[in-house]
Order: structure tokens, then sequence, then C-alpha cells
């Protein structure tokens, strides 16, 4: 997911920007500088009035600019962007990167370890070893993205076969309300997610369904 306060807001799947567009309006249509205000970035639910997801999830990393689609495929190629990222003249720099190796530490030497909430566990995942949440567990990285103005999240994720409705995957939307944003599964709707973003005035913009394979 790639952000960057008045441009453009769009959700990529494998490497491949997804259609945004929902009935009512698309995100990449949107202009939503007020739509990332909400908690700090989550992984599983995030907050007591939330949902919670239940699956497996690995490499989890924030970066202070919306990565091209070079550099996004590139991570998908599990390696790493480049260093300087093209079509871009500054690089993209590494703010969080959760690699669940056992552990919940920030790798990318900026200290945003996470905060765990609940008895998740470690199997082996796409790199190394990955975090299996249960459906009542969840990391916060006490990190705002509101202090940014862009940003691009990552995250590799495998969601159980079955969920609660709107189980919640990653985000930064502030429990009971639509502010921040989420990625959340659509009610009881199996393996179909949605991306949304609001605002605390009460709006918000969903995109299309999409699947997690």
């Amino acid at each position: 997911y790639t952000w960057k306060k008045g441009d453009q807001a769009r959700l990529w799947v494998d490497g491949v920007q997804s259609d945004g567009t929902s009935g009512l309006r698309g995100i990449e249509e949107e202009q939503f500088d007020l739509a990332i205000l909400g908690d700090t970035f989550f992984l599983g639910g995030g907050h007591p009035l939330n949902t919670f997801s239940n699956g497996a999830f690995d490499d989890v990393r924030i970066y202070d600019a919306p990565l091209t689609e070079a550099a996004i495929q590139a991570i998908l190629a599990e390696g790493d962007p480049p260093i300087i990222d093209p079509g871009t003249e500054d690089p993209a720099v590494l703010q969080i990167q959760w690699d669940f190796e056992d552990d919940f530490l920030d790798s990318s030497g900026n200290d945003h370890n996470g905060a765990v909430n609940g008895s998740p566990t470690y199997i082996e995942g796409k790199k190394g070893q990955c975090i299996v949440f249960g459906g009542a567990d969840w990391v916060d990285s006490g990190f705002l993205l509101p202090q940014m103005d862009a940003f691009t999240v990552e995250c590799w994720a495998n969601p159980g076969d079955t969920q609660v409705a709107w189980a919640d995957i990653l985000g930064n939307h502030a429990g009971g309300g639509v502010s921040g944003m989420v990625l959340q599964q659509l009610r009881e709707d199996t393996n179909q997610y949605v991306f949304v973003y609001g605002s605390s005035g009460g709006s918000y913009v969903e995109s299309k369904p999409l699947t997690l394979s």
C-alpha cells in the first residue's frame, strides 16, 4: 500500500497495482490528506474495539516514500528495493522491518520493536520464520503514520481459512470508528478483503474486494 500527501493511494497485490475503485469512489481518485489520522500502526487487530485476524504474516515493512512498481516487485522476488528507487530522486528510507525470526524486533535499526499482545507463535515463513496469530493476537508498533507525508506499507499475508467478520490484517484504524486505514475481511466473506480509509468526520472509501492467495 503506497500513499503520498496530496497525491494518491495505491493498493498492490503480488507486485501488481490492484483495482482500487469502489461503487462510490475510487481510492486512486480520492484526495485524502486526513485519511491516515488514526492510531499507531498495527498488525493483526491493534485495538480492543477492532476485530482480529488469524493466519501467518511475515516481513512487515514501512518506508517513508511510495515505492515504485519496480521496487515493489524487487521485494516480491525476495530481495530488497534498489537503494535509489528508479523514477525517484531520493531513496525510500526503511522505517520499520519486522522479520519475525522468533521475535518481534525491528531490524531497520530504528528501534520500532513490536509490542506483542496475546500469544502468537512462529512457524516457517516466506523468509525464515513468520508469526502466526490465532484470532486474539496482534503486534503494535507505537509508530504514527501521520508524522510522514508519504509512506509504503508492505507485508506477506497468509490469512486463515475462516475469520470473524471484518477481521483486521493491518492498519492504524482507531478502534470503533472509521479514522485511519485498514486492510480487513469484507463482512463474513471468506478470503475477500477490502482496503478502507476514512476520516474522523465519518466518511470513508472502500476498495473492491480482493483475494489474498
